[in-house]
């Protein structure tokens, strides 16, 4: 909690002190033997996933022709434990094929840990605010 406010100081993200937080609170539960604490500690690790791949910049999704929209992680269990769902837009959908192959083959090499990759296009509407 205390690096994350001393980064607040020097201009960075709120992040750090919020996880310090969660991450105390987490502790909390447990030690009460509450068994909240497993899903908050769940739901902090994914979440700081999402923030670290956010942060800096997703490289990985930009060196393989993706652009990332968002990060997103599901509030209920099983699936809070365990997935990261990914927005990412493509120059165009033929690429899209060719773009994940590539982005699996090195998270795999990298020792990233991606049991399945579920792909759904989806097209905006009328009324979206993203185009």
């Amino acid at each position: 909690m205390f690096g994350g406010a001393q980064l607040i100081f020097l201009g960075g993200s709120f992040y750090y002190l919020a996880a310090g937080l969660a991450l105390a609170f987490s502790a909390y539960q447990l030690w009460q033997g509450n068994p909240s604490g497993s899903r908050i500690y769940g739901a902090l690790l994914a979440s700081t996933v999402a923030w670290a791949l956010f942060e800096s910049g997703t490289n990985l999704c930009e060196r393989h022709g993706m652009t990332s929209i968002g990060y997103f992680s599901p509030q209920d269990l099983p699936l809070a434990d365990n997935t990261l769902v990914y927005i990412i837009a493509h120059s165009r959908r033929e690429a899209a094929k060719t773009n994940w192959e590539a982005f699996a083959e090195e998270s795999q090499r990298d020792g990233r840990i991606i049991e399945k990759i579920e792909r759904t296009f989806l097209e905006p509407t009328d009324y979206s605010q993203l185009k």
